[in-house]
């Protein structure tokens, strides 16, 4: 790994401790990965006890490189505060002992109960909605001045060249108030006419998966709306605090549904 690769693997936390090790001549030159595994996850003490290694080598020394590592946490938290912005890892499926990514269901609940104003939602895939938009539903109920507008496949079969739209459409409807909604009040839903055309070569599907909240804060996952995605699979996100972000995906939705792109259901 390069410098700057190991620097931006490393986290805030991570640099501290090493800069308080350093100080307290707990670790010295030569460095080893098993005395840096005492402060770093097992997967990074090689590369950084190499790195480390290689700077002695070019002329530092404990007090050098203690300072040096310093200016570079203390530049990035500079950074995050002046720009607001941060981003978790968010994680589904099993963990490993230095992870320090969020689980899955625990942001995705956090997120529903924190909106205040508005939840852009766009999801592939919708099963045992019923538990999974438990805390978005409460949130509605609680607060009627809470839009949620959710962009979700509605999907045609795929040798189904005989059924109507509407048809199709109606029996999504039905399933999504009967079976996957907890709520007295429902949200917007919006859906791509794409993805409901006769030709299967012609058609799309909608398959971003995303929230975000207030225009402040983004998630964007590979997980679905599902139990599985929620609690089981492998699945890896990014929850980002930004707002000009959020802004900008919150308009990418808005923008398809006025330009007739993406149509609004009838629920």
């Amino acid at each position: 790994m390069t410098m700057n690769e190991i620097l931006k693997t490393l986290t805030s936390s991570n640099i501290f401790d090493i800069i308080e090790a350093l100080n307290g001549n707990r670790i010295s030159y030569p460095f080893s990965a098993i005395a840096l595994s005492r402060f770093l996850p097992k997967t990074l003490s090689e590369d950084v006890s190499i790195y480390f290694n290689e700077m002695f080598a070019k002329g530092f020394n404990e007090v050098t490189l203690s300072i040096t590592l310093e200016l570079v946490a203390k530049e990035r938290e500079n950074w995050k505060n002046l720009n607001g912005d941060s981003v978790d890892l968010v994680w589904t499926g099993p963990e490993v002992l230095e992870s320090t990514s969020r689980d899955t269901s625990v942001v995705v609940r956090d997120l529903f109960q924190s909106a205040k104003q508005e939840v852009v939602l766009s999801g592939y895939a919708i099963y045992q909605g019923l538990s999974v938009f438990k805390a978005l539903a409460d949130a509605m109920d609680k607060n009627e001045n809470l839009i949620v507008k959710m962009y979700l496949d509605v999907k045609r079969e795929y040798r189904d060249t005989k059924t109507e739209n509407e048809e199709i459409l109606k029996a999504f409807i039905d399933r999504f108030k009967n079976e996957q909604w907890p709520g007295k009040r429902f949200p917007e839903i919006y859906y791509d006419p794409r993805s409901l055309v006769k030709d299967p070569k012609n058609r799309s599907c909608l398959h971003a998966k995303c929230v975000v909240i207030d225009k402040k804060v983004s998630f964007v996952s590979s997980a679905n709306f599902t139990e599985a995605a929620q609690y089981r699979n492998i699945e890896a996100g990014f929850l980002v605090r930004s707002e000009w972000l959020a802004q900008k995906l919150t308009a990418q939705f808005h923008k398809l549904s006025d330009a007739g792109i993406i149509k609004k259901m009838n629920i």
